[in-house]
């Protein structure tokens, strides 16, 4: 079975305690999508065609990113309610989860999260309005990385080429 938490954890044993996370994200995305897709028209946010690149054939809103953002923070502050209010022995630690330092501690994890995911939806709608170069994309991008990366979050394509059967050297 593919170990996406770790050995010692299943998917139940997670959403056992940590359910409520998926519906509130998704309620509250649904909620702020029509809002922000208003905010964009009155405010002409909008990428126009240009019948060359942009072929669409009406404006699109812009803001839909930012929608998807808040419903992100909202199932983080969910997910970081359960952990102070409930502290669950046995998932709170997250060394046991990932391989990550025991020092860490799991709002730590989820506020870097929450951090580089606001940086890499600010970058992408500074893109939007202002049309970023490549290089100032990227630089926006690589700090979002960067703060991920920074709180122990990491790839880890073992159990992913294990899962189709091939080695990967550690």
């Amino acid at each position: 079975m593919l170990a996406f938490f770790g050995d010692q954890y299943s998917i139940i044993d997670i959403l056992k305690y940590y359910w409520p996370v998926f519906p509130v994200a998704l309620t509250i995305g649904l909620i702020t999508t029509p809002i922000c897709l208003k905010i964009a028209l009155r405010f002409n946010i909008v990428d126009l065609p240009d019948g060359q690149m942009k072929t669409h054939k009406q404006p699109t809103a812009y803001l839909g990113g930012l929608a998807i953002l808040v419903g992100l923070l909202a199932g983080i502050w969910i997910g970081l309610w359960i952990i102070i209010a409930n502290p669950i022995e046995k998932l709170s630690d997250i060394s046991k989860i990932s391989n990550l330092n025991s020092n860490l501690k799991p709002w730590f994890l989820l506020a870097g999260i929450a951090l580089g995911a606001t940086i890499a939806c600010i970058t992408g709608l500074l893109d939007d309005l202002l049309d970023l170069t490549p290089k100032q994309k990227l630089f926006g991008q690589t700090i979002a990385a960067f703060v991920i990366f920074s709180v122990g979050i990491q790839p880890n394509f073992i159990h992913l080429f294990t899962f189709v059967n091939i080695d990967l050297p550690p």
